[in-house]
């Protein structure tokens, strides 16, 4: 069983897939993780810093490829995932469920903006423009969405859990 988490930053995509895993037993890869690991970078704002978005979106497609092809795994992945046009086709034609947490902007400002860790959203009004030309493509690749607004990691990882539960019993 593979389940795929997408969402913008501050969706709550990590913490919630790290409930999944602890609940479900099987590993969890984060897309962004990966990435700064495989690197000589600290972290993603280092990277982007001294290699720039272009390479961390190729990084980032060769993983995504990688990992949806592998053993079953929850996997959490990072809020730009759906800025390629070839991301979006892996995860339109990927055969595991596909679930869009999402949250209004105000929300995901409120959890993450400013955060230095997270250099696409020091900019407040580049953050919301990032965020718009988003919407539709996090649709276009979701088989389910998930209230991000509300309630917490645990609610949205046990809302996975139920739907998932409803899929194995329609099987």
């Amino acid at each position: 069983m593979h389940i795929v988490l997408i969402g913008f930053m501050g969706a709550g995509k990590s913490k919630s897939s790290h409930i999944l895993q602890e609940r479900l037993g099987i590993p969890r890869w984060s897309t962004d993780e990966l990435i700064v690991n495989r690197s000589s970078h600290d972290s993603v704002a280092s990277l982007f810093a001294a290699e720039g978005e272009q390479v961390f979106r190729d990084r980032e497609t060769e993983i995504l490829r990688e990992l949806l092809s592998g053993e079953p795994l929850v996997l959490d992945t990072g809020g730009g995932i759906v800025e390629r046009e070839e991301n979006r086709q892996l995860l339109q034609d990927c055969p595991h469920p596909v679930f869009y947490l999402q949250a209004d902007f105000d929300t995901i400002y409120e959890r993450v903006g400013g955060d230095e860790r997270r250099p696409l959203m020091l900019d407040r009004n580049q953050a919301f423009e990032r965020y718009t030309r988003r919407l539709d493509w996090y649709a276009s690749c979701a088989d389910y969405c998930i209230n991000a607004n509300v309630g917490d990691p645990g609610t949205r990882a046990e809302e996975v859990l139920r739907i998932m539960n409803q899929r194995s019993a329609h099987e």
